[in-house]
């Protein structure tokens, strides 16, 4: 990973969704997490593989928006996305963070809110989604288990961070 261009930041500078606690992770912490900045230019849909004792494994498509297939039964859809994240919105601190999971709930999340993101960015170029925690959808998937979902919702467009500049690789 490269330097934070956002300045301060503690730990990995990575996010991600945990459904069986139902709560996000920051760095590693649990945190209740109000509000997430995005740069919807960022976003990148591919595969990945993550298990237990072996760094996880992405792999994306060589044209953006193009499609990447899996290559082993392991590896499931994935995304990554460049977000942003505040003390003052439950992060522990302010900065950069990846989002990047291969998870259905953080997938299913993300898919539920991006068609209102992806109409909405035109109007917003070079603009941030800020996106807001509303609530937590629970699903019984196929074989019994339940899935807890993040549901999020647009709050609004905000210029970069500072230091970013939208479509930029933070990462």
């Amino acid at each position: 990973m490269t330097d934070n261009p956002f300045g301060a930041s503690s730990g990995g500078g990575w996010i991600s969704w945990k459904s069986d606690s139902k709560i996000f992770n920051v760095d590693g912490e649990a945190v209740e997490l109000k509000k997430i900045a995005a740069d919807p230019r960022s976003m990148k849909v591919g595969v990945g593989k993550i298990a237990p004792g072996v760094p996880p494994h992405f792999i994306w498509p060589e044209v953006p928006g193009g499609r990447r297939d899996s290559p082993e039964k392991e590896y499931k859809k994935a995304f990554a996305l460049d977000c942003h994240v505040a003390q003052k919105d439950g992060a522990p601190s302010d900065g950069a963070r990846l989002w990047r999971s291969n998870g259905w709930a953080n997938f299913a999340a993300l898919e539920k809110v991006w068609g209102d993101v992806h109409a909405q960015a035109k109007a917003n170029d070079g603009k941030w989604v800020v996106l807001k925690m509303t609530g937590i959808e629970s699903v019984k998937t196929k074989n019994g288990k339940t899935v807890n979902i993040p549901q999020l919702a647009i709050d609004g467009w905000v210029d970069a961070p500072e230091g970013a500049s939208a479509g930029a690789d933070l990462f």
